[in-house]
């Protein structure tokens, strides 16, 4: 927006799935639309690709990202990611 990046995602394919490995955009602007619009860029290129399915995984706490996804036709799927940590 006006030279400035705003919003990224990052996607991966996989056999005959995609994640979304993330999805962010800049707190002031969360609300204008964007997030939905990176969300339907992804969904739309998996589409092109043929892609069976699309995962993503967000916090638990984050209702905002979770109201989106649910628009988008997500489904909470019950399984828990597991956290991975180095100590450095």
């Amino acid at each position: 927006m006006n030279g400035r990046v705003v919003g990224y995602q990052l996607a991966t394919e996989y056999k005959d799935s995609g994640h979304i490995v993330r999805l962010a955009t800049v707190p002031e602007l969360q609300g204008m639309g964007m997030g939905g619009m990176l969300l339907g860029e992804v969904i739309e290129f998996f589409l092109k690709r043929k892609k069976d399915e699309v995962t993503v995984n967000t916090q638990a706490d984050n209702y905002t990202s979770q109201h989106l996804y649910r628009r988008f036709g997500f489904t909470q799927t019950g399984h828990e990611s597991a956290v991975w940590v180095a100590a450095l």
